[in-house]
């Protein structure tokens, strides 16, 4: 039987990346979480950063990886953000 509940491993560290992420500051962060140890029912920070090209080059095929991507864009004198959840 498949389980619908998720851990997290290290939830502090999570945390504080999620905390960086919503903070204003750097144009374009994420935070890339996989699955610790290759257990579905875990998850865990594998990294954070800045850029997506950096994101990019992280994702692994043989890996089942959730991402979440600060943007931002300027619009005239308006300044937008928004998240963009990515599933690999």
């Amino acid at each position: 039987t498949m389980s619908t509940s998720v851990t997290v491993d290290n939830q502090s560290s999570l945390d504080e990346a999620m905390k960086r992420l919503r903070t204003d500051g750097a144009v374009e962060n994420f935070v890339l979480v996989n699955h610790h140890e290759g257990n579905p029912n875990v998850i865990a920070l594998q990294s954070e950063g800045e850029g997506v090209s950096n994101l990019a080059s992280q994702l692994d095929d043989t890996q089942v990886q959730y991402a979440l991507v600060r943007m931002q864009e300027q619009f005239d004198i308006s300044t937008n953000i928004k998240f963009v959840y990515i599933h690999w």
